[in-house]
């Protein structure tokens, strides 16, 4: 295993790979929040400092690298710079160093009183926020009242999204939203085909539905949906989740990975605990978590492994009551009078 040294250009380059934003460390030395060395400007430039961490791919952690070694000045022609296998890895274990992302406040919605306010009935027109019919303003922290048109009473898990229009599908009754007039808007095309928006769900290119016999692809050219075959096991849509690089369908001790290539789902095996419902995994950007009442643990992508996690200051919660509205901050919604949220930060560097 080669020793990875990384300057300032090193952290932004490991950062850009897993689409993430990292502010310009203009201040050297760095320490973690426990007061580690991170990185040590030297005269001429940045030198890995006696307690920086190393990589280890093979057990995906960090770990003290000797003085003597970490001591070397930093090569920009290394191939040893940034490791090009270990990066999106790499990348979550350096954060969790370098930033306080797992701090949970109360969180206190004005304007409008929801009568139900649960994360799973919160959802996106890809603008605009809603909890059910009222609309939430994300820079005010408050709900305002929406009249709606052609459609009132809705259940938001079977609200979906193509990527450009927004659509309501109860078994045969399917709508599609225009935004500009908040109306819903019956849409006939559909009336065939008997489905739950709740099992909708897409591979990054593709769009499915997929419950027990129910298998569908749409059609990207005729906007129709044709019969799904995938190979004799058949997928359920609302236990699909995604841990940024594969897509796994979670329930009970059953858990499969979609090849996408070949279409075909194939069994996989998770360490630590197997038992998972997918329909409350979720993910903030950087990593995959199953919560589940007093079952909360986070994925440790490498290892396949799930691991205990422990969310100082919140009650018990299940992940299908959290949304995301912006990559920066969590938000959970438990009921009306218990809200949080969790602020992923990149201001937090601890300079010294």
């Amino acid at each position: 295993m080669s020793t990875q040294f990384l300057d300032k250009s090193g952290l932004q380059k490991v950062a850009e790979n897993v689409n993430t934003r990292l502010k310009t460390v203009d201040t050297l030395p760095l320490t973690a929040d426990d007061g580690t060395v991170l990185l040590y400007k030297g005269v001429d430039g940045a030198y890995v400092k006696g307690c920086t961490y190393q990589y280890n791919a093979t057990d995906d952690e960090w770990v003290n690298i000797t003085p003597s070694l970490a001591e070397q000045h930093y090569n920009p022609e290394s191939k040893n710079a940034v490791s090009s296998n270990a990066v999106d890895e790499a990348c979550s274990l350096l954060f969790d160093k370098l930033f306080k992302v797992d701090t949970w406040t109360s969180k206190t919605w004005g304007g409008q009183v929801a009568s139900v306010f649960t994360g799973d009935q919160v959802w996106t027109d890809g603008d605009d926020w809603y909890i059910s019919t009222l609309k939430i303003d994300l820079s005010t922290s408050s709900l305002v009242y929406v009249n709606w048109q052609g459609l009132n009473n809705i259940d938001a898990q079977n609200i979906w999204s193509d990527g450009v229009d927004t659509y309501y599908s109860n078994m045969d009754s399917h709508y599609k939203l225009n935004k500009d007039t908040y109306t819903w808007v019956p849409y006939w095309e559909w009336q065939y085909n008997r489905f739950q928006g709740c099992d909708v769900w897409t591979d990054g290119d593709d769009i499915y539905v997929s419950r027990s016999s129910t298998q569908y692809v749409l059609n990207k050219q005729t906007y129709t949906w044709d019969n799904m075959d995938w190979g004799g096991w058949e997928p359920n849509g609302v236990f699909i989740w995604t841990d940024n690089v594969n897509i796994y369908q979670s329930w009970g001790d059953t858990n499969k990975v979609l090849d996408k290539k070949t279409k075909r789902w194939n069994t996989v095996t998770f360490n630590g605990e197997n038992d998972i419902n997918g329909s409350c995994v979720w993910n903030d950007g950087f990593n995959s978590y199953f919560s589940y009442g007093a079952t909360q643990l986070k994925l440790n992508r490498q290892k396949l492994l799930w691991e205990p996690v422990v969310w100082d200051g919140l009650p018990e919660f299940y992940g299908n009551n959290i949304w995301i509205p912006h990559k920066n901050t969590v938000y959970l919604s438990i009921s009306r009078t218990s809200q949080y949220q969790r602020q992923v930060t990149f201001d937090t560097l601890v300079t010294t």
